[in-house]
């Protein structure tokens, strides 16, 4: 009897123990896909391309959600919003450019680099046409060696102007994209972090 009830508390505890690692396997089992993404990932917005993958073959359940990156838990950015509200004696405005105002700040200058990368798009593309107007002129006009190789080096700067015309397409899609999505979390910490107050 004795031995009965002890492999009994045996089993009651080994049932136990699976169920407390299947609840902290679910929640702990997720992973971060931002937290482990590569720089390369995190500019380009590549680790979230299986999550994207996935829900386009059937219907995402909470299962298959990612665990929130550090520091996106309401209860840290709450928690830092009301000791900075402590630590500016009550100024909302001053607790939120503590907490968010370094943020603020860099996109702030991110988004001065997209605008003049913006304005600098046409200038280039103009300067492209008329590189290579330049250049077909030149080729219908001159029939010796010399201005077939200044006609070459036209081309060469042509590409150039093209080369710097993709770099600042480029440029100004990803520094807009790094913006928009700064500011959607920081807008995301303010909304979870004022309701909790």
């Amino acid at each position: 009897g004795a031995d009965g009830a002890a492999a009994g508390d045996d089993d009651d505890d080994d049932d136990g123990d699976d169920g407390d690692g299947d609840d902290g396997g679910n929640e702990d089992g997720r992973w971060c896909l931002e937290a482990h993404a590569s720089p390369f990932g995190r500019l380009f917005f590549t680790h979230v391309s299986p999550l994207v993958s996935l829900g386009a073959r059937k219907p995402l359940e909470a299962s298959d959600l990612p665990a929130l990156a550090p520091g996106d838990a309401a209860r840290e950015t709450s928690a830092a919003l009301v000791a900075a509200l402590a630590r500016k004696r009550g100024s909302l405005l001053r607790a939120v450019l503590f907490v968010h105002g370094r943020t603020i700040l860099w996109t702030g200058a991110l988004k001065v680099v997209h605008d003049a990368v913006m304005f600098a798009s046409p200038w280039l593309l103009r300067q492209l046409l008329s590189h290579l107007h330049t250049v077909d002129a030149d080729a219908d006009a001159a029939a010796q060696a010399a201005a077939r190789t200044a006609a070459s080096s036209g081309r060469a700067v042509a590409l150039g102007w093209a080369s710097l015309l993709l770099l600042s397409g480029t440029l100004e899609v990803l520094s807009i994209n790094v913006y928009f999505e700064a500011l959607f979390r920081v807008s995301l910490h303010l909304k979870a972090s004022l309701t909790s107050l």
